[in-house]
């Protein structure tokens, strides 16, 4: 806005100037009225406020967290922050080991009845953790990873 006053006044008092010396005026009164006007532009130039560009805001940086509560339920802020989440707080929720076997005495074979009583406890505590991992990978954001360990560490099915 102030480039286009300057060059106004640039233009019109010469010709201002000019007029004026043709109308009967006196060079001295031209020149005083074209300084007058020359310094009420200047102030009025000045007066008009700058425009200062308006700050770009900058992007903070996304920190990681590292507090299984924290990130549990939530969108990853990273694919590391999801990674360290899958190894350290994808546990299964703890189950009593089953109780010891019964007894035998020597070498006699089971019969399919103990056999069953020996590995119920042991199928129930995989179907078990089964189901707690498939909980947990449910709610998890990338679930293909989380079934993957799921499968390797508990040999779940899906």
């Amino acid at each position: 806005m102030k480039g286009w006053m300057i060059l106004l006044g640039a233009i019109l008092l010469p010709l201002l100037a000019a007029g004026c010396t043709e109308e009967g005026y006196s060079q001295a009164e031209v020149d005083a009225t074209v300084t007058a006007m020359q310094a009420a532009t200047l102030a009025y130039i000045r007066a008009i406020p700058t425009e200062t560009p308006t700050p770009v805001p900058t992007a903070t940086p996304i920190v990681n967290r590292l507090d299984c509560d924290e990130i549990r339920g939530t969108p990853y802020h990273s694919e590391e922050e999801r990674v360290w989440f899958l190894g350290n707080c994808i546990t299964p929720t703890p189950v009593p080991p089953p109780p010891p076997p019964p007894v035998s005495s020597g070498y006699e074979p089971l019969s399919p009845q103990e056999l069953r009583d020996i590995l119920q406890p042991l199928i129930e505590l995989r179907q078990q953790r089964c189901a707690s991992c498939r909980t947990q990978c449910a709610g998890d954001e990338n679930p293909g990873t989380c079934q993957i360990i799921c499968r390797t560490v508990y040999e779940c099915g899906y």
